[in-house]
C-alpha cells in the first residue's frame, strides 16, 4: 500500500478540520446550543416551524470575510422566530460577531423590549459587529428600531458594510418621532430590493449627532405607509454620499428627505407619490436631486437649500 508524504497528511487533516459543515435542526432543539456550535463557513438550516429565541443568537460565532456564518430556513419552509428580550432581540456588539448571514427567516420582535436587530460596539469603541447581511428576511413588531445599526455613533472610524436585501422590515416601532424601521447610525451598508412599510416613525433613518453615517444606500426598495411625526419614507438625515436611487415611496407624510448636514448626497430615478405632505425635501448643500418622478403629493420639491436638480418630473394636483 502507497504512503502519503507527511506533509501531504498533514494538508488533508488541516483542511478537513476547516472545512465547512452544513447541520439541520428541527422546532424542540435547543437553538442556542446549535449556535454555539457554528465555525466559519458553516451554515445552520432550521426547518418549517416556531422557534423561541430569549437573546439565543447574541452570543453565536462569527465568520470571516472569505467564510461566512449563515443561518438559513430550509429552502421553500416558514421559519419564524419568537424573539424575546428585556433589550434588543438580536444584540451584535463584538467583531467576533461579524460576517454573519440570516437568509429566510421570520423574525417576529413583539416580546422585544427595545430594537429586534441592534449592530452595534460593546465595551471598546473600536470593537463592533459589521457585515451583517440579512436576505428574504421578515422583522415586525420590534418596540423601537426595527433594526438599528449604529457602531459608527461609538467611533467615526468605524463602518458597518452591513445589507439587508429582499426583505421586509415593517410594523416596528412604538414612539412616532424616534422609532423607524431602519435606523443607520454608521456607514457603508446597503438596503436593497426591500419591503419598508408602516414603521412608526420614519421608514429609514440615516442619522447621527456624532460620528458617521456615510455612504450608505438604498435602493430597489418599496417604502410606504410611514405617517407617524417623524413618517418619512427615506431619510438621510446627516452624513456624506448617501444615495437612494430607484425606489418607490408612497403613502407616507413625505417621501425622501436630506437635511441635518452633509454633503454629496445623491436622490434619483425614485418614483414618489401620494404622500400625505411633499415629495422631496432638501435642507443641505450640495446634493444632487435627478430623474425623479413626483405625483400627486401636496407638495413637489421644498426645502431650506436649492439642490442641484436636473430632469424631475413635478406633478402636483390642481396644476
Amino acid at each position: 500500500m502507497r504512503r502519503l508524504p507527511l506533509a501531504a497528511l498533514l494538508v488533508l487533516c488541516l483542511s478537513t478540520a476547516s472545512a465547512a459543515a452544513t447541520r439541520t435542526i428541527g422546532p424542540g432543539d435547543n437553538v442556542q446550543a446549535a449556535l454555539a456550535q457554528l465555525r466559519p463557513g458553516d451554515t445552520l438550516y432550521l426547518q418549517a416551524g416556531t422557534y423561541p429565541c430569549s437573546n439565543c443568537f447574541d452570543h453565536m460565532p462569527g465568520g470571516t470575510s472569505s467564510q461566512r456564518v449563515t443561518v438559513a430556513a430550509v429552502p421553500g419552509e416558514t421559519v419564524t422566530i419568537n424573539l424575546t428580550s428585556d433589550g434588543n432581540g438580536v444584540n451584535f456588539s463584538t467583531s467576533r460577531r461579524s460576517y454573519i448571514t440570516f437568509d429566510g427567516l421570520h423574525f417576529n420582535a413583539k416580546h422585544v423590549k427595545n430594537a429586534g436587530i441592534k449592530i452595534t460596539c460593546g465595551s471598546s469603541s473600536t470593537d463592533y459587529s459589521h457585515h451583517i447581511r440579512l436576505i428574504n428576511v421578515e422583522l415586525f413588531s420590534a418596540r423601537t428600531q426595527g433594526i438599528l445599526a449604529n457602531a459608527g455613533q461609538c467611533n467615526r472610524a468605524n463602518q458597518g458594510f452591513n445589507e439587508v436585501i429582499k426583505s421586509h422590515i415593517h410594523d416596528n416601532g412604538s414612539d412616532p418621532q424616534l422609532d423607524h424601521g431602519l435606523y443607520f447610525a454608521s456607514s457603508d451598508n446597503v438596503i436593497d430590493n426591500t419591503i419598508i412599510s408602516n414603521n412608526r416613525g420614519c421608514g429609514v433613518h440615516i442619522y447621527t449627532e456624532s460620528g458617521s453615517a456615510d455612504r450608505n444606500t438604498v435602493r430597489n426598495s418599496r417604502v410606504f405607509g410611514q405617517t407617524g411625526r417623524c413618517g418619512v419614507g427615506i431619510l438621510m438625515g446627516s452624513g456624506e454620499q448617501n444615495m437612494a436611487y430607484n425606489n418607490l415611496a408612497y403613502g407616507n407624510n413625505g417621501g425622501i428627505m436630506v437635511g441635518n448636514g452633509g454633503s454629496g448626497n445623491q436622490v434619483y430615478n425614485n418614483t414618489i407619490a401620494n404622500n400625505r405632505e411633499w415629495c422631496l425635501r432638501n435642507d443641505n448643500q450640495g446634493t444632487t436631486i435627478r430623474n425623479n418622478i413626483c405625483a400627486n403629493n401636496p407638495a413637489a420639491m421644498t426645502g431650506k437649500v436649492p439642490p442641484t436638480a436636473s430632469n424631475n418630473l413635478m406633478d402636483i394636483p390642481g396644476d
